[in-house]
């Protein structure tokens, strides 16, 4: 079961919703909407911290904001849509609620924490590497996510693009991988 079925389980009413088709470009935390639990319906988003470090890309059917949902401090991130995205909001107190109310939706919930607990450890294990060449070969070993380009692989890695560019050529002489285009 994926995160986003929760939205399916717990069945907001309309009045609960707010649906928003944003373009590309655009810094979904300008609408302040962050108190938020944020579904993208569609399209792509990305998440950077503060200090503007790629963090995560978000896709069709993955959830913002779930996991500090019993929390009451805001995320230090930033949202901004990489496409035309529909984007569908629900307030954390309403998505607290209802769940609350449905114990299978509680199981899911616990079990999409876990999820993000590796994830998140992983990143650590990513981010804290010294080398350059060592956070692209955990990447390519471990990671599934796609990036659209070498410049947000490099924000993702937390190096230089000139690096990943270095790098990537490394591997790829070594017959370690294989690059076509861009």
């Amino acid at each position: 079961m994926d995160i986003s079925e929760l939205f399916t389980i717990l069945s907001f009413d309309q009045k609960d919703i707010v649906c928003i088709n944003a373009r590309k470009g655009h810094l979904v935390d300008d609408e302040a909407k962050l108190s938020s639990v944020v579904l993208i319906k569609s399209g792509q988003v990305e998440v950077k911290s503060s200090n503007g470090t790629l963090l995560q890309l978000l896709n069709s059917g993955s959830v913002y904001g779930v996991s500090n949902l019993f929390d009451d401090e805001k995320l230090q991130t930033r949202l901004c849509c990489l496409e035309d995205s529909v984007l569908v909001f629900v307030s954390k107190d309403v998505f607290r609620n209802k769940l609350l109310e449905n114990k299978g939706a509680i199981k899911l919930y616990c079990s999409f924490l876990n999820s993000r607990l590796s994830f998140l450890l992983s990143r650590i294990d990513l981010l804290t590497q010294s080398s350059s060449r060592e956070k692209v070969r955990l990447y390519l070993l471990n990671s599934s996510l796609e990036f659209s380009s070498r410049t947000q692989l490099a924000s993702y890695l937390g190096i230089a693009r000139s690096a990943l560019f270095k790098e990537l050529k490394y591997f790829e002489e070594l017959g370690a991988i294989e690059t076509k285009g861009h």
